[in-house]
């Protein structure tokens, strides 16, 4: 009974981690698109308030994933993406800031 109940558990674990893990990021103007496998999520640059390259360690070594952090603390994390993670943070980085700073001009004047 315990092998059998470890696959499910194992099984469950497999599934909730295909249906909680962001398919594809789209930057669209100002605005992100994060594509999970049934819903959509869009945030505008305003609510991130930053963008960082993080990991976990782990026995096997570090787990890298790109950390979107909004406005009210809350992190999204993005992983397993065929681009090279860094890449992905830099290419967030440069629009978040690009982003800002001309909603920032358009402000001011």
């Amino acid at each position: 009974m315990a092998p059998f109940l470890v696959f499910v558990v194992f099984g469950l674990i497999s599934v909730v981690s295909v249906f909680t893990t962001p398919q594809s990021v789209t930057i669209q103007g100002d605005t992100i698109v994060i594509d999970y496998l049934f819903n959509q999520k869009t945030f505008s640059a305003k609510e991130i308030s930053s963008i960082d390259l993080r990991y976990t360690q782990t026995r096997n070594g570090r787990n890298y994933f790109v950390a979107v952090t909004l406005l009210n603390r809350k992190a999204i994390h993005l992983s397993g993406f065929t681009l090279s993670l860094p890449v992905i943070c830099l290419v967030l980085r440069n629009w978040h800031k690009k982003s800002t700073s001309v909603s920032q001009a358009f402000q001011r004047n």
